[in-house]
C-alpha cells in the first residue's frame, strides 16, 4: 500500500485528484463513500505489461518503480481517451488520418496496452478498481526511401523527413492507409512518394521511447518530377533562390531536346541537394565557386503544388553520353549492368527517376529497362526507369458475334487475339460482358454516345454475325470498334511535325508476315505520317490513350488494312512523306 499516494481526509483526497493531462476523472457513488470514510488510493504511470488472463498490469510510476496491480476483469471500469478528444494536444491530426480511431472511452481491461499513459485508483485492498489511459500522438511527414514486405503481417518502411532524418518502421500490414481520401493498398506505396504518419509514441522509460504507426496517407501526386534538365550553370542565385540554365534541353524518350538559351527554376536551400563529380556540395559552395562555369549541370524538377523547384543537381566537369535504353541484368549497392553490355557506378549523386519520382539508386532492379546517361569514368549521372513495353491487362480480340444480351454481354463464335502485332486465331466461343463504361467507335461517326443502347441483337440494326474488334480488361469489354481486318504492321519513333491530326515516325520498320521479319523502309530514314482514323485504338502502358497523347520519343507499332507499297503507290512521287491508315496504335 505505501507504493500508492494516500488521501486521509475528503477534503484532501478531492484536492489530491491529478490533473492527468487532459483527461477528466470521477468518483462513483462507492468511491465517494470510502472517501468520506478517510481512504482513497490512486497512481499514474506508463504501462510495462498487461495481463487479463492472470489478472494484473505492470506499470512504471512517476517515481520511476516497477508496481505490480492486481485486477478482477468483472470489476474494474477502464476508459480510454478517443483521438478526437485531444484536440488540445494534437490539433488537426485527427483529420489529417480520417480512418484511426479508438473504440468508445468505455472499453475493457484487455485493450490498455504496453506503453499507454495511466491513471489507476485501487480499493483498501489493492486491487484496481478504475483505470484511465491515452497515448501521445505526433506526425510524421517525409519521402519513402524504400518499403518492403518482411513477412506476411509486417512491412519495412524506410522514410526521410524534411530535416534530412531517417526514420525506419516495421508498420503491420493491415494498417489503415489512404490517398486522396480513398481507402489505399499498403502493397501500393512507391519510393519516391510522400507520406504522412500517424505516430504513437510509448515511453517505457528514460530513453526509452517506442514509435509505432497507427495510420498511413499518402500524398495525392502532389510531388511529382517534372522533367530532368542540363545546361551550363549561369546562375545559382542566394537571393531570390533561382538557378538559371544556359543552353538547356530536356531529357526525353528519344534523348536531349532542342536547346534552349536561358531557363530558370526556383530552388529551396533548406532541401536542395547539390553534387560535384559525385561530392555533395553546399548551396553557398556551388553559389560562389560553379556560377557562370561552363561545366554541365544536370537537375531534376520536380512539381510540387504548380510550382518548378530543383530538388537535386549534379554538376559534371567530364564527356557525358546517353545510351539507348537497355535492361538491367545485374544490381549491387555500388554497381549496375546493362544488357548493352556496360558497367555503370552508381552512388548517392545518380539522378534516378522512377514513376515520375525522384529514388535512390538501390530503386534500380533487375529487369528494369534504363535509360542512362554516363560519365566518361562509367558512373551513372542519369537513370531513368522506363516502363516495361506492353499492353498491360489489355487485349486486343477480333471476332463474330453470334449473340447479344441487351446492355449485358455478347459472345463471339470464334475469336483472333492480337499478341506481337499478330492475330492467333481461337476456334472456340467466348463472352464479354458490357456495361455503361464501354466505349464504342464507328469507322464514320467516330465515338458513339450511348453506344450500349444501339449495340442490339435484333431488327435491322442488329449487331449479330458482325465482325468487330473489341478491347478488353479480363472478361469485360472496355472499347468496341467495328474497324476493318488489319494485318499488316510497322514501327516507329514519333517526332514533332508540322499537322496536329497526323502522327510523324522516323526509324521505320515493316513486318512482312509471310517471312516474319522485319525490313527497314528507309536507309535515309525519311520516315512516314499516319493518319489515326475515327474508329482506331491507341493504347500505352495497359490504358487507353487519345492521339494528342503520343509524346515525342515514343516507339508504336501500327496496325494497318494494307501492306506499305500499297500506300506507297497510292500517295504517288510528289508527296514528300508517305501517308498511311492506322487503326491499332500500340506504344512500346
Amino acid at each position: 500500500m505505501s507504493k500508492f499516494k494516500l488521501v486521509l481526509a475528503l477534503a484532501v483526497a478531492a484536492a489530491a485528484i491529478p490533473s492527468y493531462t487532459h483527461a477528466t476523472t470521477y468518483y462513483t457513488d462507492e468511491e465517494y463513500e470510502i472517501a468520506k470514510q478517510g481512504i482513497i488510493y490512486e497512481d499514474k504511470g506508463v504501462v510495462i505489461e498487461n495481463k487479463p488472463e492472470l489478472g494484473y498490469l505492470l506499470y512504471r510510476n512517476m517515481n520511476n518503480e516497477t508496481i505490480r496491480a492486481n485486477y478482477y476483469t468483472s470489476q474494474i471500469v477502464v476508459e480510454k481517451e478517443d483521438l478526437y478528444e485531444q484536440e488540445d494536444r494534437i490539433g488537426y491530426i485527427d483529420e489529417l488520418f480520417p480512418y484511426f480511431e479508438y473504440d468508445p472511452r468505455d472499453t475493457t481491461i484487455d485493450n490498455i496496452k504496453p506503453g499507454d499513459n495511466i491513471y489507476i485508483r485501487t480499493d483498501a485492498n489493492g486491487n484496481v478498481t478504475y483505470v484511465s489511459a491515452y497515448n501521445y500522438y505526433m506526425l510524421r511527414y517525409g519521402k519513402v526511401i524504400s518499403w518492403n514486405m518482411l513477412n506476411s503481417e509486417v512491412g519495412e518502411l524506410i522514410m526521410e523527413d524534411d530535416s534530412g532524418n531517417i526514420h525506419v518502421y516495421e508498420i503491420a500490414l493491415d494498417t489503415p492507409v489512404t490517398k486522396s481520401n480513398r481507402p489505399y493498398s499498403i502493397g501500393a506505396i512507391r519510393a519516391g512518394e510522400y507520406v504522412r504518419l500517424l505516430v504513437s509514441q510509448k515511453t517505457f522509460g528514460a530513453g526509452i521511447v517506442e514509435e509505432e504507426v497507427a495510420e498511413i496517407v499518402v500524398d495525392g501526386d502532389t510531388r511529382t518530377i517534372d522533367g530532368v534538365y542540363k545546361g551550363q550553370l549561369l546562375q545559382l542565385g542566394t537571393y531570390d533562390n533561382t538557378v538559371r540554365l544556359a543552353h538547356a534541353q530536356q531529357l526525353m524518350l528519344a534523348g536531349w531536346s532542342s536547346y534552349t538559351d536561358v531557363l530558370t527554376f526556383s530552388a529551396d536551400q533548406r532541401t536542395f541537394a547539390g553534387y560535384l563529380e559525385g561530392q555533395r556540395k553546399s548551396w553557398d559552395y556551388m553559389s560562389r565557386y560553379l556560377t557562370g562555369s561552363t561545366l554541365d549541370a544536370y537537375v531534376a524538377v520536380e512539381n510540387y503544388m504548380g510550382q518548378q523547384n530543383v530538388i537535386m543537381m549534379n554538376v559534371q566537369d567530364s564527356y557525358q553520353r546517353t545510351l539507348d535504353p537497355s535492361r538491367v541484368i545485374s544490381v549491387t549497392p555500388t554497381e549496375i549492368k546493362l544488357l548493352s553490355g556496360q558497367s555503370l557506378a552508381v552512388g548517392e549523386s545518380s539522378i534516378v527517376i522512377r514513376e515520375d519520382r525522384l529514388v535512390g539508386a538501390t530503386n534500380i532492379l533487375v529487369g528494369d529497362m534504363l535509360q542512362a546517361v554516363t560519365n566518361a569514368d562509367g558512373d551513372l549521372v542519369v537513370g531513368n526507369v522506363l516502363l516495361d513495353i506492353s499492353e498491360g491487362n489489355l487485349q486486343v480480340f477480333r471476332g463474330r458475334i453470334s449473340s447479344l444480351d441487351l446492355r449485358e454481354e455478347f459472345e463471339v463464335e470464334t475469336f483472333s487475339l492480337l499478341m506481337d502485332n499478330e492475330w492467333y486465331y481461337h476456334p472456340q466461343p467466348r463472352t464479354y460482358t458490357i456495361d455503361y463504361t464501354t466505349r464504342f467507335y464507328d469507322e464514320e461517326e467516330g465515338f458513339i454516345k450511348d453506344g450500349i443502347e444501339s449495340f442490339l441483337g435484333y431488327g435491322l440494326d442488329s449487331s449479330i454475325n458482325e465482325v468487330y474488334t473489341v478491347v478488353t480488361e479480363g472478361e469485360k469489354a472496355v472499347l468496341i470498334s467495328n474497324m476493318p481486318y488489319t494485318r499488316q504492321c510497322l514501327t516507329g519513333v514519333v517526332y514533332k511535325g508540322e499537322e496536329e491530326d497526323l502522327v510523324y515516325l522516323k526509324d521505320v520498320y515493316e513486318y512482312n508476315v509471310e517471312e516474319n521479319r522485319w525490313y527497314q523502309y528507309s536507309t535515309v530514314n525519311e520516315g512516314l505520317t499516319v493518319t489515326p482514323m475515327e474508329n482506331s485504338i491507341v493504347i500505352r502502358n495497359g490504358e487507353l490513350i487519345d492521339m494528342e497523347d503520343l509524346q515525342e520519343g515514343d516507339r508504336i507499332s501500327v496496325m494497318m488494312r494494307e501492306e506499305l507499297d500499297f500506300y506507297i503507290e497510292l500517295n504517288g512521287a510528289n508527296i514528300e512523306l508517305v501517308n498511311v491508315d492506322g487503326y491499332i496504335l500500340i506504344v512500346e
